[in-house]
């Protein structure tokens, strides 16, 4: 039994940095800081936010941030195994850092997602997609690191019931532009990071899911991922679209929804509209773009950009900045031990 303990944190920026090993690691260090200045072609007008306060989190509420992040997971999962992927998820406490206005760089990309997860799916019944939410709203208002964003669907909740008892409906859209509850028996194929699939976060659905051998790690970067999703955007939305709704607070309402609009229509979609006659309004081809946010204006701004190529001819750096940013790290904790090496000899002699 511990008694006593006299440990304590101690603050890294407050200490000195010592002259000869920011000297031995100096080379290395620049390798690593060209890598992440280097711009993905992207320009963001306004930040794209994380916040953490006692409002609004994104451990704990829908983000312009987690609905870009979500929108490429699904985009990706689709193509890449051509499933009818009807969601991808997110946990707020895998997104990090936010990504500020001005040109969109690799670090902040990597910022926002710093811990190389990878991009798994998931075969789940209605039911079990249905109570991974409960777990996902379970502790609202609380912060809650598995809360999770989401794309290609719309959750309803009433965080007046007890958790467990909270969600009132979960319902995905169709490559028609409709809302349709899930199915408590249906088999659904669901997408997000390979650390939730593996039940992280108390997501013991996930977990049993996996045991189970349903789910399958695609193995793809998600940073890389999201990075790519950026670049295929023409807009970025202003505002969340009503994705995740409390009820409770918001009965009937969608936030930023005009009133008196059909909540389970898609934003900015004509509903006498035949679908697809209109490019970029598809949700399986683009899920999340929203066209009918700022009229008249370009939030991001892809220079050179040909609209017929969006999203298919990406620069082939990613991968490759990827493996810099990796050997540059080997590079510094080499570094390290040489000096480290270098000083205790220095001392014994």
């Amino acid at each position: 039994m511990i008694v006593t303990q006299s440990g304590r944190l101690i603050p890294i920026g407050d200490q000195t940095p010592d002259p000869e090993a920011v000297e031995v690691l100096a080379p290395y260090k620049a390798q690593v800081d060209a890598v992440a200045k280097e711009e993905i072609g992207v320009t963001t007008e306004f930040t794209l936010e994380n916040p953490r306060t006692e409002e609004n989190s994104v451990r704990k509420n829908e983000t312009i941030l987690g609905n870009l992040i979500t929108d490429g997971m699904l985009a990706k999962a689709k193509s890449f195994t051509g499933k009818n992927v009807i969601m991808a998820l997110q946990n707020g406490g895998g997104i990090r850092a936010a990504i500020d206005a001005g040109p969109i760089t690799v670090g902040e990309v990597i910022s926002v997602l710093p811990f190389g997860n990878t991009l798994a799916t998931m075969e789940l019944t209605g039911i079990e997609l249905k109570q991974a939410f409960e777990i996902s709203v379970g502790l609202y208002p609380v912060e809650n690191g598995g809360f999770l964003h989401v794309a290609g669907g719309k959750v309803e909740f009433d965080s007046t019931k007890p958790a467990g008892e909270r969600v009132v409906s979960v319902k995905y859209l169709t490559r028609n532009g409709e809302y349709v509850e899930v199915q408590d028996n249906e088999t659904y194929t669901v997408a997000t990071n390979a650390f939730t699939a593996k039940g992280g976060d108390g997501y013991d659905v996930f977990a049993k899911a996996y045991e189970e051998g349903r789910v399958t790690d695609l193995g793809l970067s998600d940073w890389e991922n999201f990075r790519e999703h950026l670049v295929s955007l023409e807009t970025i939305p202003t505002q969340i679209e009503g994705r995740i709704i409390d009820i409770s607070t918001n009965p009937g309402e969608t936030p930023g929804q005009e009133p008196g609009t059909d909540p389970d229509q898609e934003p900015g979609a004509d509903p006498d509209q035949e679908p697809g006659a209109n490019p970029g309004k598809n949700p399986d081809v683009n899920p999340g773009k929203n066209t009918d946010a700022n009229p008249g204006k370009n939030p991001v701004v892809n220079p050179g950009k040909k609209s017929e190529t969006s999203g298919k001819n990406l620069p082939n750096t990613a991968t490759n900045q990827f493996n810099l940013l990796v050997i540059g790290l080997l590079l510094i904790v080499f570094g390290a031990v040489v000096f480290i090496v270098r000083r205790r000899t220095g001392m014994k002699s």
